[in-house]
């Protein structure tokens, strides 16, 4: 007898209808075959008898088999049983009635879907408890039902885990003093008055790794076998960056970049499911010592029919721990400043000075570049820290768009002061603020300390 599937009330607490058998012996031998399990005493009843049972005992593999038949029949097709655990309390001997059932105990989002956990049992006979356990069954939305973001030819592309290419960039003085003039909001003319007259940045920003980026550069392609995902792509763009650095990127210096795509992965969004790709980046110096090592996350949206988004969460404090708060950097990017960020980094996407293929894309105008978020938030940590110290952690994360000729207001808060190898440091959270305090960007950074 088999229940009828169902269309899965996942709320804690439903019980899954239970499903009735009635093992034969027929059942056990050819059972015995299947699991290659040939003991006795689950099919010769004098076996049986002289270990004490009262008839042939059906094999416990063989219950656990049936509470999975129960879960899976229930919740359809789709569903998958990732783990079940299982204790065998008491014996069941053939030809006695089961009972299979089982109740929802946990449901918990997981990337395209949910994992819901189970407690399990038979009983034999009905009202004798003789197994217990759990199982955890991943069940996809039904955006995901049909067929995954991440098809078994992405995955060929993609070659997770092994080097994707090497890209070789020689950084010059050049590149350096105009990411900082930038950054600091310095008016070019100026700018080139200052160094004339013999003065130089005080430190690389940063974010000069966004130079070192091949795929933000186009040297790599962006959609790389995104064109194997089964549905219609409807936008994208940088979800993180984040380096740690072993020693600052100085101008003369050739880098060499071994890129590594790491992860792919697929999130719930609340405009469809989201594919996410992470790749790594080992940077190295002309002489081979390390410089540092940069990650990066892109992230895709995609149109899928039926698709339900998961319901909003509550927005989080932008920074839920107490501690010295830095003095607010405040700026104003310009569309002009977007060409200028555009030049100095070599990013000329077109969604950051193209109003109509902005506008395409949902947005309401061209909006200001990730990275350049990014190294305003990186110079509220320099200018607070000062000369002495060198970011040796940097993380951001982008939540919303900024537009440009609107005040981006940077803030952070220090969270934490350690000392390591006679060395002073601090951790400290990060985000960036609209007019409305609407947070659109996140971030962390570690700061090392080198003057005592």
């Amino acid at each position: 007898m088999t229940v009828q599937a169902a269309s899965a009330d996942l709320r804690v607490g439903v019980r899954v209808p239970a499903l009735t058998l009635t093992p034969a012996l027929e059942d056990l031998v050819r059972w015995a075959g299947a699991a290659n399990d040939f003991t006795t005493f689950h099919f010769d009843p004098e076996a049986a008898r002289s270990r004490g049972f009262d008839g042939p005992v059906v094999h416990g593999t063989f219950q656990a088999t049936q509470l999975a038949r129960l879960l899976t029949e229930w919740l359809g097709p789709q569903a998958r049983l990732r783990e079940l655990s299982c204790r065998y309390r008491r014996p069941v001997i053939v030809g006695t009635p089961v009972v299979c059932g089982a109740e929802v105990k946990v449901v918990e989002p997981d990337g395209a879907g949910s994992v819901v956990t189970f407690d399990v049992w038979t009983e034999s006979p009905p009202g004798e408890v003789t197994t217990t356990g759990t199982a955890t069954v991943h069940i996809p939305s039904r955006a995901g039902a049909s067929a995954s973001l991440i098809t078994d030819e992405l995955l060929e592309v993609f070659h997770v885990g092994e080097v994707a290419g090497r890209y070789t960039f020689e950084i010059t003085p050049e590149q350096i003093w105009k990411l900082t003039c930038l950054l600091h909001d310095t008016d070019l003319e100026t700018a080139v008055v200052h160094r004339e007259g013999g003065h130089e940045p005080l430190r690389t920003p940063t974010t000069v790794f966004a130079l070192l980026e091949p795929l933000e550069l186009k040297i790599m392609s962006h959609d790389r076998g995104i064109d194997l995902v089964p549905y219609r792509k409807t936008g994208g763009g940088n979800a993180f960056n984040e380096v740690e650095y072993e020693r600052p990127v100085r101008g003369h210096d050739v880098v060499t970049v071994e890129v590594t795509f790491t992860e792919i992965y697929e999130r719930r969004g609340q405009g469809g499911p989201l594919l996410f790709r992470v790749r790594k980046n080992v940077l190295t110096d002309q002489h081979g010592g390390r410089i540092g090592v940069s990650r990066s996350g892109h992230v895709y949206s995609f149109d899928v029919p039926g698709y339900e988004p998961p319901p909003r969460s509550q927005p989080k404090p932008a920074a839920a721990d107490l501690g010295e708060d830095l003095q607010p950097l405040i700026r104003v990017p310009t569309t002009q400043t977007l060409v200028r960020y555009a030049a100095a980094a070599d990013d000329f996407a077109p969604l950051h000075f193209d109003h109509g293929y902005a506008r395409s894309r949902g947005y309401d105008g061209v909006i200001v570049h990730g990275f350049l978020k990014a190294g305003y938030m990186a110079t509220l940590v320099e200018d607070w820290a000062g000369p002495g110290a060198f970011v040796n952690r940097f993380r951001v994360e982008y939540r919303g768009p900024d537009y440009p000729d609107a005040p981006i207001t940077c803030r952070g808060r220090v969270t934490r002061r350690f000392e390591e190898g006679g060395r002073r440091g601090a951790d400290l959270v990060l985000w960036t603020e609209r007019a409305d305090g609407s947070v659109t960007t996140r971030g962390s950074a570690t700061v090392r300390f080198f003057a005592q």
